[in-house]
């Protein structure tokens, strides 16, 4: 593991962003808020929805979201809060690097056109259907039960992919197959089965992760004492966080928030889409689970966490590990909270810039 391991950034996701060293970041995984208009009443269509579409062919950025906007304005002021962020997040983005942004099919849909006409349809790569469970109750429709990463490269010619580095997981009918196939597991798909972490789905529920209107990042109802005994264990990241009684089989990622992406899925796009050594990004942190696995497979990270509760719940996460510094980031007094001791040994200048 490298000197300088990590990085978590105690601030405004957008102001945070905005000070790192453009071409730097390989992968960054995007769990924003959910959108808390999502459940509000939906506007009167604005005369002349029904040919808006003819303004999505070619339109720039603007138009193409003032077109969306008479179909939808419960999303307008979303994307008012994704699309800057999104927008510095590439521009931190090496030649080979990758953006994972995770949303729920509500919005998925709307941020893949947006998407589009926001960085080019040419860099969209896939989309990762995530079947996190057994879905919600409900009578009246389907039971929902993924969620949708959308996966974009910041040059599809020269992006960074390893498919022979990912965890192979077992046949559905290994019968099917020679023993031998079998033992080896085959490749994911673009369709990932694993079980959320336990709790309230933030994206569902609309609130468990909520944007206000001023643009920020909304609390998460966080609690330090949730990360107690969840600290990453070894210094080189040779092994993952300890076990949280507030975190069950499927994630590891101690209680910060209710809707947490598992440990195993954010591994999967880690071994795929960077090399040890690569830096990773997450700029809706939470918890930390992205820093956690990122240091289990030998790469550096910078979270960023606005919310106080869950930079606490890091802060006791990370106690361990060697080379994590904690930024109080821009136009943000030095928390209270005194930093873990990290290392008794002085780290070493890095060789390159660092973010």
């Amino acid at each position: 593991m490298p000197a300088e391991s990590g990085r978590i950034i105690h601030a405004d996701s957008l102001e945070a962003l905005r000070a790192l060293g453009a071409g730097s970041v390989t992968v960054a995984y995007l769990h924003p808020p959910a959108n808390p208009r999502r459940d509000a009443p939906l506007a009167a269509p604005a005369r002349g929805a029904t040919d808006a579409v003819s303004r999505l062919r070619g339109g720039t950025a603007d138009e193409v979201r003032a077109a969306l906007a008479r179909y939808d304005d419960r999303f307008d002021d979303y994307w008012g809060f994704l699309e800057p962020r999104i927008a510095e997040v590439w521009r931190l983005l090496a030649a080979d690097g990758t953006l994972y942004l995770r949303l729920d099919a509500r919005e998925a849909h709307y941020a893949k056109v947006m998407l589009d006409a926001l960085v080019g349809r040419d860099g969209f790569m896939n989309e990762i259907v995530w079947v996190t469970g057994f879905g919600e109750p409900a009578t009246a429709a389907w039971p929902r039960r993924h969620d949708t990463i959308l996966v974009y490269a910041r040059d599809p010619k020269r992006v960074w992919f390893d498919a022979s580095a990912v965890d192979r997981e077992p046949y559905m009918a290994p019968g099917l197959v020679t023993p031998e196939k079998a033992a080896l597991g085959k490749l994911p798909t673009d369709v990932w089965w694993h079980t959320i972490v336990g709790g309230d789905r933030g994206q569902a529920a609309g609130s468990a992760r909520g944007a206000d209107a001023s643009g920020t990042d909304a609390a998460r109802g966080a609690t330090a004492e949730s990360a107690a005994g969840a600290s990453v264990a070894g210094a080189d990241g040779a092994s993952a966080a300890a076990p949280d009684p507030g975190a069950d089989a499927a994630g590891g990622a101690p209680a910060a928030h209710g809707d947490r992406t598992p440990e195993g899925v954010v591994r999967r796009i880690l071994q795929a889409s960077s090399r040890e050594g690569d830096l990773v990004l997450d700029p809706f942190a939470g918890s930390g689970t992205t820093g956690v696995v990122a240091a289990t497979l030998g790469r550096r990270f910078v979270l960023i966490e606005d919310d106080d509760a869950s930079v606490a719940v890091m802060r006791a996460r990370f106690a361990e590990l060697a080379g994590v510094e904690f930024d109080d980031g821009p136009g943000r007094a030095p928390a209270s909270t005194p930093d873990p001791v990290v290392s008794t040994t002085a780290v070493p200048a890095p060789e390159e810039p660092t973010v």
